[in-house]
């Protein structure tokens, strides 16, 4: 936007603006479009709010009275400021609510990463049995079997 205009000023130093328009305001008619726009609409006064936090303009909003509606004043001018003070602080909030969440979504992710498997893996054949003791037998069943394996080892009932 060329500067000056309410809208520049706004954003420079974040502060309302209320400008009575007039077909003749050396301001708005820069931009054609919108200098059409207003005279068409029969707009008579504008009020321009930054919602603004920390001294610092996020946006801006423009407000129009148009046709046989009275100008805007002063009450309008504070519901205004605090509408857009309010707005500035949902803004806010709500960055600020994305942030953290995507904070926290990251260490939660990186907590329950999964862990590597291991590359040792267990030898496929059982070891093998203890050499007996000199003098004695080796028994088939070294070991006490399961009770539904009594099939493979002689003498177990």
């Amino acid at each position: 936007m060329p500067a000056p205009t309410p809208f520049t000023q706004a954003l420079t130093d974040p502060r309302p603006r209320l400008v009575p328009l007039d077909p003749s305001a050396p301001r708005l008619p820069t931009y054609r479009p919108r200098a059409d726009a207003i005279q068409s609409a029969q707009a008579h006064t504008l009020l321009v709010v930054p919602p603004a936090l920390r001294d610092a303009a996020l946006g801006l909003v423009s407000l129009y009275r148009t046709g046989k509606s009275p100008p805007f004043d002063e009450a309008d001018q504070k519901l205004a400021v605090e509408v857009a003070a309010h707005t500035a602080l949902s803004i806010d909030n709500a960055r600020r609510f994305t942030r953290e969440h995507a904070i926290a979504a990251t260490v939660q992710r990186r907590l329950h990463a999964p862990k590597p498997t291991p590359r040792w893996r267990p030898p496929t054949s059982p070891p093998p049995a203890p050499p007996a003791a000199p003098g004695t037998t080796p028994s088939p069943c070294p070991e006490p079997a399961p009770r539904s394996s009594s099939a493979t080892c002689p003498g177990r009932v």
